[in-house]
């Protein structure tokens, strides 16, 4: 049976892993390793990806595991020191956050939802999602300014 996502270009899957794992990290080798061993997992895991559409987020859910994976290998006595109540994020914490945003993002223009999907949801340059979009870059770019200060309106002040 051949591979659903053969017509993938992993090349272009193993870079964008690359990408995300600097993020993760500023030593070079240690991304490296993230990115090939996240490329690899999402090779051989490719069953549980539900939705296609959702490819380039689900990779960067593979790759950020990978990258815990790493500290945790590494860094264990870091992780002991940490206190009990550590993670002041609860999962229905997150869950309600991540509903909040859904909500905002659904009230922008179904345009202004597309140019954001591709601009941070797949990583796209401003001109290459406009150009998926068939808009002008400037048009893209003021529509793009909008849709953030929409969602930072939607969603209120940010804790720090």
């Amino acid at each position: 049976m051949p591979h659903p996502l053969s017509d993938l270009d992993w090349l272009q899957v193993r870079r964008y892993c690359l990408r995300e794992a600097r993020r993760y990290t500023a030593n070079p080798a240690d991304a490296e390793d993230i990115a090939q061993n996240a490329a690899l997992r999402a090779w051989c895991g490719w069953r549980s990806l539900r939705d296609k559409d959702a490819l380039w987020a689900w990779l960067s859910r593979i790759t950020r595991n990978e990258a815990v994976r790493l500290y945790e290998r590494t860094r264990p006595e870091s992780w002991a020191a940490l206190p009990e109540n550590a993670d002041q994020t609860s999962v229905a914490d997150r869950v309600a956050s991540s509903l909040d945003v859904r909500r905002a993002l659904q009230q922008l223009p179904v345009v202004d939802q597309h140019l954001v999907a591709l601009h941070y949801g797949r990583d796209l340059t401003c001109a290459t999602a406009a150009a998926q979009l068939d808009l002008a870059l400037p048009t893209a770019k003021v529509r793009l300014h909008r849709a953030r200060r929409r969602l930072a309106q939607a969603l209120g002040p940010v804790d720090r």
